[in-house]
């Protein structure tokens, strides 16, 4: 009973880092200033919960 409670621990907290995995990266200029930025993402992510907390 142990075992099984661990390991239902253990799946727990991996999901919980699974879902928290975000990915950050610093920008680099190498060509003249730049006065504008543009991010294109591509793919898409499911948005569960609204600023205000309201599932969508």
């Amino acid at each position: 009973m142990i075992r099984l409670l661990s390991l239902l621990l253990v799946l727990m907290l991996v999901t919980l880092v699974a879902l928290g995995y975000d990915v950050n990266k610093d920008l680099r200029n190498l060509s003249p200033p730049a006065h504008d930025l543009m991010v294109i993402l591509s793919g898409s992510e499911t948005v569960p919960n609204h600023y205000d907390g309201y599932p969508s």
